[in-house]
């Protein structure tokens, strides 16, 4: 199926599956790119590669699968990534990648180090930017980040013109140099609300930023 599940079998996987997160082992050097839709070179444009993961559900035995699944073609996945799956219980083969952000960011956060509770802020975070939600309910959540972290300085959604910044009183933007993954995927859904990025390069771009 070039690396693609059939509706039915996905929509079965979606219903009953069992999500974990899986750390990627190996990646094919050999891969097909896929084009579909209008036919745009970077947003239409999967790439359909065989990848080995190591699936690690809660309360069961890891194990070991080697299948071919479909990626963004800027957002291919390297070895020791961390990607969220779903998978049959009763067919370890049956699998697919989660296709929920918030599983891929606590996918690719959950051997970060983070405390849960900063991993929680992210995610609180990336859904509140995704939710359409008006940019102060984003910039609050942001600015609790800021509470909890010193006055890191974060922009949140709504604030890239520069004139509204989450951070300790005093503290000026240009004080803080730390890429926190917080600031950068704020931005990130910035531009995304402003149709300054398509979604599979937001996709894009929000992988490589969890995967640092």
């Amino acid at each position: 199926m070039l690396g693609k599940l059939s509706r039915r079998s996905r929509k079965r996987l979606e219903t009953s599956g069992r999500r974990a997160n899986a750390t990627v082992l190996a990646v094919s050097d050999r891969a097909m790119t896929i084009t579909t839709g209008g036919g745009n070179l970077v947003t239409d444009t999967e790439v359909a590669v065989k990848v080995t993961l190591r699936v690690e559900p809660d309360g069961e035995p890891a194990f070991e699968v080697q299948e071919k699944f479909r990626f963004p073609q800027l957002a291919l996945p390297s070895a020791g990534q961390r990607v969220a799956v779903v998978y049959d219980p009763d067919d370890h083969d049956t699998i697919m990648i989660d296709g929920d952000p918030l599983a891929a960011v606590d996918a690719m956060l959950s051997r970060s180090g983070r405390p849960p509770e900063k991993i929680d802020l992210v995610k609180d975070l990336m859904a509140s930017a995704m939710s359409g939600a008006p940019s102060a309910d984003t910039q609050a959540i942001a600015t609790r980040w800021a509470a909890q972290h010193g006055g890191a300085v974060v922009i949140a959604p709504g604030a890239m013109d520069g004139t509204t910044f989450a951070g300790a009183p005093g503290v000026p933007p240009a004080a803080s140099t730390e890429q926190d993954p917080v600031a950068l995927l704020s931005q990130l859904a910035s531009l995304k609300d402003r149709g300054l990025l398509s979604d599979a390069e937001f996709a894009a771009q929000k992988a490589r930023v969890l995967a640092g």
